[in-house]
């Protein structure tokens, strides 16, 4: 089992392992919903949601171990998750997120992803007026549909990431299940 420094964040390195070892063995969607653990998280933020999607995006293919260690210097890193701020990176932010000197895991497509998302997030912050919105709009539909909108909808994000994603919304306490 993996260790994750931050007790809040325990559960999503869990969830982010055994999808991706049920997606491995193909098993069905609906298996791999019922084998992630309830993570009792509630965002109250557009900052916290882009947080934890940036997360998703950085634990999928990496240690969970290594990103929760160095998750301090990726909120320093991206402005704290101030979507406005990260949105406008230009290509010398970019390659100073890439330094060294930046403490997080230094993934070229990931940092991109992590700018781009940050992007369309204002823009769907923009179209629904918030992504709590966003996010609650896309649990009405079933599973299968949003985890398709996650990953179309998000850089970095495949059906795994889309899947954890997914589970950590639909247990977020502030969003109303119709």
């Amino acid at each position: 089992m993996m260790k994750c420094y931050n007790p809040a964040w325990s559960d999503v390195c869990v969830a982010v392992t055994i999808v991706l070892l049920t997606v491995a063995r193909g098993n069905t969607m609906e298996r791999m919903l019922s084998s992630i653990p309830r993570a009792n998280v509630t965002f109250k933020s557009d900052e916290q949601y882009f947080e934890m999607l940036t997360r998703v995006v950085f634990l999928t293919g990496f240690s969970a171990h290594v990103v929760s260690k160095r998750w301090p210097a990726f909120r320093v890193a991206f402005d704290f998750f101030a979507l406005d701020e990260v949105a406008v990176y230009d290509d010398e932010r970019f390659e100073q997120l890439l330094s060294t000197q930046s403490g997080i895991v230094r993934n070229a497509r990931k940092v991109k992803a992590t700018i781009e998302n940050a992007k369309r997030c204002v823009a769907l912050r923009d179209q629904y007026g918030s992504l709590h919105a966003f996010f609650s709009d896309t649990l009405c539909s079933p599973a299968e549909s949003a985890v398709k909108m996650f990953t179309r909808t998000f850089a970095q994000i495949g059906e795994s990431a889309a899947l954890v994603l997914y589970n950590m919304l639909e247990q977020d306490a502030s969003i109303i299940h119709e």
